[in-house]
């Protein structure tokens, strides 16, 4: 989180992602997805935050961090369109 208020996201990637590895019983790994989220979102990087989301779904679904995100991904998707998926089932004939 540090790295991010002073502009540093490739920074604060890096530091998540060698949390996230070097300590799998961290207690608030749920925060270090949410801030890993963040920073790829900050350098344009939409798979790499939406995995880190994914991830923060799928391991913490209690976590306030996944309301948080759940607003990021709507906006998200409203502005990109329909799902690669719904375009492949309902662009072809």
């Amino acid at each position: 989180a540090c790295y991010m208020r002073f502009g540093l996201p490739t920074s604060a990637m890096k530091g998540c992602e060698g949390l996230l590895e070097q300590y799998p019983s961290y207690p608030e790994r749920d925060k270090v997805l949410f801030r890993l989220c963040e920073a790829y979102e900050k350098v344009e990087q939409p798979e790499n935050a939406a995995e880190a989301c994914r991830r923060l779904r799928a391991e913490h679904p209690e976590s306030r961090y996944v309301e948080k995100i759940r607003d990021r991904l709507e906006d998200r998707s409203d502005e990109e369109g329909p799902a690669p998926a719904d375009v492949a089932t309902n662009g072809r004939l």
